[in-house]
């Protein structure tokens, strides 16, 4: 309804102010801190672009209130990650492409796990294919099983935010 569309962009409106004074009082406090969010990421195009506006990290990202997006990632079948994956690393760094995008791999969730060190691999390969600047991780429970098989492939040393 126009009432429910009213309310989204009323939300999302008080949660873009939030975002943006926390922005501003962290860097007054130290601007050297680090501010990066994890999102839902933008699902929609056209007449239902509106329903993104309930995390309008775009919006966020062209006003530089993020220094790094993580879109979540928690797909797990590898055709529909990559596609999932190309369109919110495209986005993000259209809004901002100083902004790092490090999409969550989601290697443990309610939605699903990934079954192989190797599915982890294949899935932070296609992100650095993609454009991506990296990955983040839920939950890292589940993931430091597979530390020694991921010290094997290129994954040695530490990641940087820049």
């Amino acid at each position: 309804s126009k009432e429910y569309i009213k309310w989204y962009r009323w939300e999302s409106h008080h949660l873009d102010n939030l975002v943006g004074e926390l922005h501003r009082e962290l860097k007054k406090l130290n601007p050297k801190i680090k501010l990066s969010a994890y999102i839902q990421g933008s699902k929609y195009t056209g007449d239902a672009e509106w329903e993104d506006l309930h995390q309008n990290f775009l919006e966020w990202l062209r006003k530089g209130y993020m220094d790094i997006i993580c879109p979540t990632g928690y797909i797990y079948d590898m055709l529909r990650f990559r596609s999932w994956s190309k369109r919110q690393i495209t986005l993000s760094h259209q809004a901002n492409p100083k902004v790092p995008c490090a999409v969550t791999i989601g290697v443990f969730s309610s939605h699903g796990a990934l079954a192989s060190s190797q599915e982890l691999v294949d899935q932070i390969n296609s992100l650095r294919q993609l454009g991506g600047n990296g990955a983040s991780f839920f939950r890292w429970k589940y993931l430091k099983k597979w530390l020694k098989p991921l010290k094997n492939e290129c994954y040695q040393q530490p990641a940087e935010v820049p």
